[in-house]
């Protein structure tokens, strides 16, 4: 899991703690200071990229002491907070961090976890 935001309880009010508690570092703002119920996964800024910067799939991952099997679930893995905030932390993020003050919608968010289709039988 990323790091979080290491803050001395003298440098912020006790009622903001609580929300710099839940910030990750990486993300754009603190968390749970966007829309109430709307989580990282479901923003416009929150992608995979390749080195030239173009946004790739999602990675999803299934539980690795398991042996993997065809019908697993596997989970949505970190990705980026990519909001255009200069000097911000190019860290991976949980898709279920609360929403921070920069949460665009996105149109097609990707699915919490997935499950790897069945392999079908060769019928003879």
């Amino acid at each position: 899991m990323a790091e979080a935001v290491a803050f001395s309880k003298h440098l912020t009010h006790e009622d903001l703690l609580e929300h710099v508690r839940k910030t990750q570092i990486g993300q754009a703002h603190f968390a749970g200071t966007g829309p109430h119920g709307r989580t990282c996964r479901e923003c416009k800024h929150f992608y995979c990229k390749n080195r030239d910067g173009d946004p790739v799939p999602f990675r999803y991952r299934g539980d690795e002491n398991e042996p993997s099997s065809p019908d697993k679930v596997t989970y949505l893995q970190p990705a980026l907070c990519n909001c255009p905030i200069p000097n911000k932390a190019e860290a991976l993020i949980s898709h279920s961090l609360e929403a921070c003050r920069h949460f665009e919608e996105c149109s097609t968010p990707p699915l919490r976890d997935a499950q790897r289709p069945a392999l079908q039988s060769k019928q003879e």
